[in-house]
């Protein structure tokens, strides 16, 4: 234990000589180094500024504004003054509040009433008698409908009530290069004044066609109706033109 004790002693005393050593060392240094002998600086000669002498001295003095002159007046003209008002005014709110404008209703003037005219007799004028039509008879109705197993027309002929058929009535049914005459009735079954003509018996046929009333001598007796037939949608409910539906009524 003894031995271990010198030996940390020992240690001790070296570290302390060697930190003593150093320090010294570094003292010695610093004070063997040569000191810098300043550089004398060049001074330059101040350049000369131009003084400028203020003529005003002390606080800036307001200068008032021009003050016009007034014209003179003429003689016996009240000049009036205007007022003048000090900053410090405060201005003082009106006492009394006006009344509201009170409309005044003013009454049109009457309108003057005019007397009514005086009627005079007039002599009565008799109604025009009314023309007769151009023809005889004018189509009453005109239908399209569907059919694939032929292609024709039918109608009835009406007297001008519209209630009763006319028989012995003559219809002509014709397009380019071809027509039919039909007097009716045509068929009893169906009416005094039925008629119908076939224009195909092969199913649907496309054409342009005319039909009209007409006399004995085929003048015709009424307009000319066109219609016209086609071989699409033959079905029940379709939009085929293979039976078409033409009445007639007379005028008179």
């Amino acid at each position: 234990m003894k031995l271990r004790n010198l030996l940390i002693l020992g240690l001790l005393v070296f570290l302390n000589g060697f930190v003593l050593t150093v320090l010294f060392l570094m003292v010695s240094r610093e004070m063997t180094r040569p000191v810098a002998t300043p550089t004398e600086v060049p001074t330059m000669e101040p350049t000369i500024q131009p003084t400028f002498t203020s003529t005003a001295t002390g606080a800036p003095t307001e200068v008032p504004p021009p003050t016009n002159t007034p014209e003179p007046t003429p003689t016996n003209t009240l000049v009036v003054a205007p007022s003048t008002r000090t900053p410090t005014d405060t201005p003082v709110p009106p006492t009394s509040t006006p009344l509201p404008l009170t409309a005044t209703f003013t009454p049109a003037p009457p309108t003057p009433t005019v007397p009514a005219p005086t009627a005079t007799p007039t002599t009565p004028v008799a109604s025009p008698t009314p023309t007769s039509p151009r023809y005889q008879y004018s189509m009453l109705y005109i239908q399209h409908l569907p059919n694939c197993g032929l292609t024709f027309i039918e109608g009835t002929v009406w007297d001008s009530d519209e209630v009763t058929q006319r028989s012995e009535v003559r219809v002509k049914v014709w397009t380019a290069g071809w027509e039919v005459t039909r007097v009716t009735p045509t068929d009893v079954g169906k009416g005094s004044g039925y008629y119908d003509v076939i224009l195909s018996t092969q199913g649907p046929r496309e054409g342009n066609w005319f039909v009209a009333v007409v006399d004995d001598d085929g003048n015709p007796l009424s307009e000319a109706v066109s219609f016209d037939t086609n071989t699409v949608d033959c079905e029940p409910g379709g939009t085929g033109h293979q039976w078409v539906i033409v009445d007639f009524k007379a005028n008179y």
